[in-house]
């Protein structure tokens, strides 16, 4: 190798040194330290079921982080099925950033779609240290979720677009005034939802197909899991809250 060359190959090292010690201390190689950003916190929270019998299969419960502008959970773990008066436990690892509360939700099967909060807790300022959410009691047949997980099934002919079959309509703030303690319009020996008695509930024939089945194709959509909600609800009592 001539002198010429020498010199010419230690210039290209000296010229390309920056650049190298530059790519070495960015966090393409070096991971950036979570704790740094606020964000290496972790959340554990405790949560006993009752009417468990209306626990999901064929929708999910998860215990997740959530933001106001999102429909679905920036970061959530589903809750299996626990035994009747067992204490569930979770924990959530490295809240984000985003995070405006925390939430046990019912969400849909496959795509996490938020159905149904059972619990919120706020997150106004994002927490410096690891802390717990204390024990939870959650009713699973409230009727908030029957309301968002069933009857918002039926809003095409039951008061979504104005038009009310039967009279009877099914949107937010005016379904349970008309089903509980009325006289069915079809069988006036039951009412459409009798309190804590499912064989005189003519609702309940409606969403098995034993009673005005024609009329009803749309219950095609109904999954297992709404009508034993629907059942829970009015053992308990089919109480507005």
């Amino acid at each position: 190798m001539t002198k010429n060359s020498l010199i010419r190959l230690w210039v290209l090292l000296i010229v390309s040194l920056p650049a190298i010690i530059t790519g070495c201390d960015s966090g393409d190689i070096y991971p950036e330290d979570k704790a740094a950003n606020g964000i290496d916190v972790d959340v554990a929270a405790s949560f006993k079921f009752t009417h468990i019998d209306a626990f999901p299969e064929n929708y999910k419960i998860v215990f997740g982080s959530f933001n106001d502008d999102s429909s679905y959970p920036i970061s959530s773990k589903v809750i299996a099925k626990p035994s009747a008066n067992e204490e569930v436990s979770v924990s959530l690892a490295n809240i984000p950033e985003s995070t405006t509360y925390l939430a046990l939700y019912l969400v849909q099967e496959h795509s996490n779609y938020k159905i149904y909060p059972f619990y919120i807790y706020p997150i106004n300022n994002m927490p410096q240290e690891d802390f717990e959410i204390p024990l939870q009691n959650i009713d699973l047949a409230m009727f908030g979720r029957v309301q968002k997980q069933v009857f918002s099934q039926c809003l095409q002919c039951h008061g979504g677009s104005g038009f009310a079959a039967a009279g009877l309509h099914l949107t937010e703030g005016r379904s349970h005034a008309d089903l509980v303690d009325i006289t069915a319009l079809h069988n006036p020996d039951k009412m459409r939802i009798s309190p804590g008695n499912i064989q005189n509930s003519y609702l309940m024939d409606i969403l098995k197909g034993e009673a005005l089945e024609n009329q009803h194709s749309s219950l095609s959509s109904l999954k297992d899991d709404d009508i034993v909600l629907v059942e829970q609800w009015i053992k308990g009592g089919a109480k507005s809250e």
